[in-house]
């Protein structure tokens, strides 16, 4: 009854284990190229397939990026 997220939707082999595991949602950001989405809908009619919406790639990577060079931070922190 869990919920699986992932990068990339399951591919065949982990598409077995999420109806094995009995995994009820699964949120991805990417599709598979293969047939793995249509074979686990066909296994598992229950299943609730969420495609992420949010913050990927480039711009996840932006909102955690450092403001400035840890040199500085430190300095800035240090004469604060």
């Amino acid at each position: 009854g869990g919920t699986l997220y992932t990068t990339d939707f399951p591919c065949q082999l982990c598409s077995k284990k999420t109806v094995q595991l009995q995994i009820s949602r699964v949120v991805y950001i990417e599709d598979y190229p293969d047939i793995s989405k249509e074979h686990t809908l066909q296994a598992n009619p229950r299943l609730k397939i969420d495609f992420f919406k949010g913050a990927v790639r480039e711009a996840y990577f932006k909102l955690y990026a450092p403001f400035m060079p840890l040199k500085d931070e430190i300095e800035f922190y240090l004469n604060s």
